[in-house]
């Protein structure tokens, strides 16, 4: 057609950089959906324009549409459905709403859901773990509007095999493909040495990462400080409350924001994510992958990366086992190395760009839309860019 094909992504709002998880997987998508042909328009629910957010797409090549110039997405849809070859809906509760409208003003398109996490699974989790039956009623609610939007899209990429099972039981014959995820590994990686202390990094709007705080500020700090004294956890991310600050103890530094995520994870001898509640893939275990930060994960934190216990991670389930694998990792360098080079390897593996853009390929493949790589596209393969 000598014209690009046309993708519209909708999300709740432009992403924030790399601020958190699902901006950063937002922008990955972009730039897979560039390399594969496509000419990128998002639009964000709440159509508000983010101002250096905003720009930042704009710079990669996306038209952003945002209030005043169109107030909503089913302006858009009403106005230029037709121009669209692909709509790509992240989040179930952005989807519920538009789905119908993109089969009513753009039928020609195919519908693809990333379903980021599968937010049932996480409240089911989280009513199990505080024994809620209200929690559970309303896990059992979400189940049923999630399961909905995935019945209706074309596809459903998912980064998770438990949540593909789920799925799949809840929704025969529905077409599930894995999520790409793509992280740039470290070349410069400091040595065992050269790194002291804990830490664990995580957004706190996020509910599991609280919870996972909580924990370990409670079942593992006071062992881990009996086993290694001098050793202290530090616990960085946005949006903490005042509940969350109010954690920090002997042994737990409640650090706030991290800017610059590549010294925390270089800083750090080992990174932990005990997480008790949550779903999907979590951003930061890859990130520690990439890094060669060696690493203590909970089974759920470990769920969806294909990691294997006391090959490219440590798992730990009771505070016991939290404290004795930690104390492994944190005074036997030869283990730590190892470690550090199985998560890297890994990462190669698993999270490379040319990895993410076959997979994409093949779950616009299963929604019924082929694209092939387009090599007169100059998108970059470097996943982190600087923030502008």
């Amino acid at each position: 057609r000598g014209v690009a094909r046309r993708a519209l992504m909708v999300d709740l709002q432009f992403p924030r950089g790399d601020n958190d998880a699902g901006s950063y997987a937002a922008i990955q998508e972009i730039r897979l959906l560039q390399s594969l042909g496509f000419k990128v328009t998002f639009a964000p629910r709440n159509g508000a324009y983010l101002g250096r957010h905003t720009e930042r797409i704009q710079k990669m090549g996306v038209e952003a549409i945002y209030a005043p110039y169109v107030r909503l997405v089913e302006e858009l849809l009403e106005a230029r459905g037709a121009e669209f070859d692909l709509v790509y809906v992240t989040r179930y509760t952005v989807a519920q709403d538009i789905l119908p409208l993109i089969r009513r003003h753009a039928p020609q398109a195919r519908i693809a859901f990333c379903n980021a996490d599968l937010h049932c699974l996480r409240e089911m989790r989280e009513a199990v773990l505080m024994e809620s039956g209200p929690l559970m009623q309303q896990a059992d609610a979400t189940r049923e509007a999630e399961m909905a939007v995935v019945a209706a899209a074309d596809v459903t990429l998912s980064y998770n095999d438990v949540e593909h099972e789920i799925m799949q039981a809840a929704v025969p014959g529905v077409r599930i493909a894995q999520a790409p995820w793509v992280v740039d590994v470290s070349t410069d990686v400091p040595g065992f040495e050269a790194r002291r202390d804990v830490t664990f990094l995580g957004g706190f709007a996020h509910p599991p990462n609280r919870l996972a705080v909580e924990f370990f500020a409670h079942d593992v700090i006071p062992g881990l400080r009996a086993a290694i004294p001098d050793v202290t956890c530090n616990v960085f991310g946005s949006g903490m409350s005042a509940e969350v600050e109010a954690l920090g103890r002997d042994g737990l530094a409640i650090r706030g924001f991290a800017p610059d995520l590549k010294g925390v994870y270089d800083g750090c001898r080992v990174f932990v994510a005990p997480l008790l509640t949550g779903a999907g893939l979590k951003g930061k275990v890859v990130d520690a992958l990439a890094y060669g930060t060696p690493s203590v994960l909970s089974p759920i934190a470990a769920e969806g990366a294909n990691l294997r216990d006391g090959v490219e991670v440590l798992i730990a389930r009771t505070p016991h086992e939290w404290v004795e694998a930690i104390t492994r990792l944190y005074q036997d360098s030869d283990l730590w190395a190892a470690m550090s080079r199985a998560a890297q390897a890994h990462a190669r593996r698993y999270y490379s760009f040319e990895t993410a853009q076959a997979q994409m390929q093949r779950a616009l493949a299963l929604g019924g839309l082929s694209a092939e790589p387009d090599p007169r596209n100059l998108v970059t393969r470097k996943a982190r860019l600087s923030q502008g």
